[in-house]
């Protein structure tokens, strides 16, 4: 199957004028989360570090020793609820090959996590929670298979609207895969993005 990153950056572009043209469902980020979360589910919150290349804050989410973990969108609603200092939280955004690096050394989790990334279907699209596009040239950490399961891709899954992507476990390389919509994954990375005023990291 071919990398759904082979794309132009016109392609890219086409797609989105044709969701905004539909109606702007699909492109347009949700602050009350796409989708309900699991019922009363603890959270085992991590510490907040701060990533001097972005300066935007990560923290990472993991669940209840006894719970099997998180859908995407069940992550990004959780997520979108979150806020520190007044910045409100959303699920991680890896643009550079630095804030990639940091997230590896200062989270080193032992099994895999949801970051903000997911991967339109039907407009073979890359988008951020943040509604910003992953273009052609943009970064990109991409595991060699860059799909978890041959069964779970929208090739051959085709009920399903879109492929959320995770970074594999520290022991893995931290790199990214894209999984089927209902997989769940035992933590998810909460960024608090900079603000034009943030040049200092602040204390938590």
């Amino acid at each position: 199957m071919r990398n759904p990153l082979l794309r132009t950056r016109r392609q890219a572009v086409r797609a989105a004028v044709a969701a905004l043209a539909l109606g702007g469902v699909l492109l347009l980020p949700s602050r009350a989360g796409a989708a309900e979360m699991t019922a009363d589910v603890p959270e085992k919150e991590g510490p907040v570090v701060f990533d001097p290349a972005s300066g935007s804050h990560f923290q990472l989410i993991l669940p209840d020793h006894s719970f099997r973990g998180f859908t995407w969108e069940d992550a990004q609603a959780r997520a979108h609820r979150r806020s520190r200092a007044g910045v409100p939280g959303r699920l991680a955004k890896v643009t550079t090959r630095e804030t990639f690096q940091f997230l590896r050394r200062a989270l080193p989790a032992r099994e895999p996590f949801w970051i903000g990334l997911r991967y339109w279907c039907r407009f073979r699209t890359l988008q951020w929670d943040d509604g910003t596009l992953l273009e052609r040239g943009g970064f990109q950490a991409w595991h060699p298979q860059w799909f978890r399961d041959p069964a779970t891709t929208c090739e051959t899954a085709t009920h399903m609207k879109f492929m959320p992507v995770y970074m594999t476990a520290a022991q893995e390389g931290g790199l990214w895969q894209a999984a089927g919509d209902v997989k769940f994954m035992r933590g998810f990375v909460v960024e608090y993005p900079a603000r034009p005023t943030d040049t200092a990291p602040r204390d938590p």
